[in-house]
Order: structure tokens, then sequence, then C-alpha cells
């Protein structure tokens, strides 16, 4: 089930967007930070706006910023986060959350595969202009997700889990994980900034 979660987080977080001309950004500033061990250890800490260099990639600073809309059938919140690590490459993060309205408590279950299912994805090391790049990709396989507050502007909360390689069985344990991120209506689709295309092309 990794597959199907961490594609619906991708697939999700492409619909954020940016308000005013395409290029810049009026939103409020988000953050997203947590602390991990395991196969990997360190910290996160991104805090900052979310800009768009072009219609198909945004720009490499630190950021994290939500959207809340529909696929057509179901109502989702997303949400992604990205810190430099160079001038080319950083980590993100991927949220792909149902609708919420209200303060709530989400459990990441491998398990799920609906509509409903939360799911938190982790890229270390990736370059999002790149269709293909060694990013090191991690899925999380259990966890919870604290919505503490939101409002039709803005989310916040905490969340916490284990996650496992999307290529490998290496595993890290996810703690102190806080969110507060703008909400923003999706208006266009960021198609080459994320993995879910070259995950699918390495699965063929």
């Amino acid at each position: 089930m990794k597959t199907t979660g961490y594609l619906a987080a991708a697939l999700a977080a492409i619909t954020l967007t940016a308000c005013g001309d395409g290029t810049g950004s009026d939103l409020t500033p988000g953050s997203l930070a947590f602390t991990y061990e395991g196969a990997r250890s360190g910290s996160y800490s991104a805090s900052g706006t979310f800009e768009r260099a072009s219609d198909s990639t945004f720009a490499k600073q630190p950021f994290a910023v939500g959207a809340k809309g529909s696929d057509g059938a179901n109502a989702f919140v997303s949400i992604l986060s990205y810190l430099p690590v160079t001038a080319a490459t950083g980590h993100m993060v991927l949220f792909a959350l149902p609708n919420v309205t209200a303060p709530t408590t989400l459990n990441v279950d491998a398990g799920c595969a609906t509509a409903e299912c939360p799911a938190i994805a982790v890229v270390f090391d990736t370059n999002p202009d790149e269709s293909e790049d060694e990013a090191d990709f991690y899925v999380f396989e259990s966890g919870t997700i604290e919505v503490t507050s939101v409002s039709s502007s803005r989310m916040r909360g905490t969340f916490s889990g284990t996650a496992t390689e999307f290529f490998g069985d290496q595993s890290i344990t996810v703690t102190n994980g806080t969110f507060d991120v703008p909400l923003v209506n999706p208006r266009f689709l960021l198609t080459r900034t994320l993995p879910a295309a070259r995950i699918e092309s390495r699965q063929r």
C-alpha cells in the first residue's frame, strides 16, 4: 500500500496555487517542522512564503503552504513544504488529507486506500525541477495528524509517525511535527515540480 499512499500525497499536493499574477505571491507565510531519526537523522524546519517561479516550478526557498480543493469527486486538503539544501536540491514534505473542517485527529494507516485516508511523504534531496533524480522517498506507514485549528484561510496542527523508504526497507521515526499553513484554492497544477510522474515512470 506504500504506492497508493505516496501517490495520493503527491498528486494532491500538485494542486497548490499562489495568489496574484502567477510569478510571485501575496500569501501569508507558513511553517512546518519536525525531527527524525533512524536510517536518516536530523531536523527539518521550513518557514516562509510559497512563490511560483513559472507556471510549472516554484521558487527554491523555505516555505509551507496548503490548499483546499476538490478533484471532482472528493474534497481534500493538501500541504506542501520545501527546505533548500543546495542551490538545486532540497527536502520536501507532502500531505494529502481528507476535507477537514474542524479540529480532529487523523490516523495514517498503510493499509488504507480510500480518498478519506491521510497520507504523508518526506522526500529527501530532491530536485523538483527535474523529471528524474536521486531523491530518497519516505512514506508514512503509520502515524497521527492532530489538526488543532482550521479556518477557510489557515490550518494548524501536529504530527508524528514512522515512514519507510519508497524504494527500500529502511525507516525513520518522525517526532515533534508541527505545521501552520495558509490555505488557498487550487488554480493551476505544478505538474513538473513533484515526483508523482517520476515514480510512475520508475515503476514501469
